[in-house]
């Protein structure tokens, strides 16, 4: 069997077709009840399977298999079977679905037991309150293809009636995925919408806290705005991790502008933290209030604390990322303290292995550029600086982060401003040239202070 028979296939293979398309994909047990509701008259199953399996249109995955997309899509549409018959093969694939979950994969189709699978049976057989249900809570789990699996199933059941178009639900499944896919212009959009219906549910909350983190940099009077609105609304609606997180980035975004209030937020996040035994959000927000206090020399013990807290909680959590920021920021704490410089080194260094388990190339040049001005503090180590901010340099040149290239060039013109002025003066030259292209006007007035002053010292 061939892909070009498919074309002028006759009419009782469609209908057997037509219902085994039904699914996403198939397992033997399941195909087998599903060719009993449209048999082609006098073969057996095990003859049509042995047959089918060596179509072109057919890929085999371990044990499930499936028909390839675009040859499912035309079985689909054949229109050969009874819209009775159709039902009763979702029927009997959202039946499978609520087996064992140890049958995943083996007797039953894996995706029957995700959110989207379920949902997608359910809607097919007009159970909307469920369907719905079932497509919310796809959009809130885990990071990886199920969500795409799910909001695909949402798209398609819309655009072929089967689902009412336009519920939030669906809407912010579909602005989740975009979400996390980076595709931040389109998932904004569906974001604002489901903020502008203002209902009473997590989607709502979420979207406001999204949103908010989206706009915080250039409309942050905006962003606090939807910040309260979450903090006021989830603990109505019972979404109290949302109103956590709602507290600790807001008390991020007005750390600086006012502080008693921002301590007052984290504090009030630590407590829902505490109080939901999230341990993982408990060491983001610790970090977070760590890095707030930090500067207060009266509250160093309070504040080294937290660091320690905060690193302890993201190590537990298996946070390889955030752990390694908050090492990278109690580092620093620690190397503005006399005689702790060999503490902060060791920290430091972790940090810059951590960067590189995960291979963030930011962080990896952050925190090499901060290694480095540690170690430039003793001469005999200035060659073993220099090596690090030319490392960090170049990451930086290769991710085009222009605020890090002037930052790192402004460190190692000042680290070779005694053995060559020359250099030093190029150095600062090019991270000014950088800044203005920026639009940073804090590296801009630090770049034109160093080269004034290194031009000062030649006269």
């Amino acid at each position: 069997m061939t892909s070009s028979f498919i074309h002028s296939a006759p009419a009782f293979l469609r209908s057997t077709l037509e219902v085994l398309a039904v699914a996403e994909s198939l397992t033997d047990e399941i195909a087998a009840k599903l060719y009993e509701i449209a048999p082609v008259i006098d073969v057996s199953w095990d003859a049509f399977y042995r047959a089918i399996r060596q179509a072109d249109f057919v890929e085999a995955r371990n044990s499930e298999w499936s028909f390839v997309p675009q040859f499912r899509q035309a079985f689909r549409a054949f229109g050969a079977v009874s819209e009775d018959r159709i039902r009763a093969a979702h029927d009997i694939l959202r039946q499978a679905s609520e087996a064992d979950d140890a049958c995943a994969g083996r007797s039953v189709p894996s995706y029957l037991f995700t959110e989207g699978g379920k949902a997608y049976h359910s809607a097919a057989l007009g159970d909307f309150d469920t369907a719905f249900r079932h497509y919310g809570q796809a959009a809130v789990g885990p990071v990886d293809g199920r969500q795409w699996l799910a909001a695909k199933f949402a798209t398609e059941q819309e655009e072929a009636g089967v689902l009412p178009s336009g519920y939030t639900e669906t809407l912010f499944l579909r602005a989740m995925v975009l979400y996390r896919e980076g595709d931040r212009r389109t998932a904004e959009r569906l974001f604002r919408e489901i903020v502008r219906r203002d209902e009473p549910r997590i989607e709502t909350t979420v979207s406001l806290n999204l949103l908010a983190r989206m706009l915080a940099r250039n409309d942050p009077r905006t962003a606090e705005a939807m910040f309260k609105r979450v903090l006021d609304l989830g603990p109505q609606i019972g979404d109290y991790f949302g109103a956590a997180v709602a507290a600790h980035e807001l008390a991020n975004l007005l750390s600086r502008r006012t502080p008693v209030e921002a301590e007052a937020l984290y504090r009030q996040s630590i407590e829902i933290g505490e109080q939901l035994n999230n341990r993982h959000h408990l060491g983001l927000v610790l970090h977070s209030f760590a890095n707030h206090i930090s500067g207060i020399r009266s509250r160093s013990y309070e504040t080294e604390d937290a660091y320690k807290r905060a690193i302890d909680l993201l190590e537990e959590t298996s946070d390889v990322d955030g752990s390694g920021q908050a090492m990278h920021s109690y580092g620093n704490f620690l190397a503005r303290q006399p005689k702790r410089a060999g503490e902060a080194e060791r920290h430091l260094r972790e940090s810059v292995t951590r960067a590189k388990k995960t291979q963030s190339l930011f962080s990896i040049a952050q925190r090499l550029h901060t290694l480095a001005r540690l170690v430039s503090r003793t001469d005999r180590r200035h060659g073993e600086a220099e090596r690090m901010l030319e490392e960090s340099l170049e990451i930086g040149r290769r991710i085009r982060n222009r605020r890090h290239i002037a930052m790192v060039l402004r460190s190692l013109a000042n680290l070779v401003s005694k053995e060559d002025v020359g250099r030093a003066e190029q150095l600062l030259r090019e991270s000014l040239a950088l800044s203005r292209e920026s639009n940073d006007q804090r590296g801009e007035t630090a770049a034109r202070a160093d080269l004034e002053r290194l031009l000062r010292g030649q006269r």
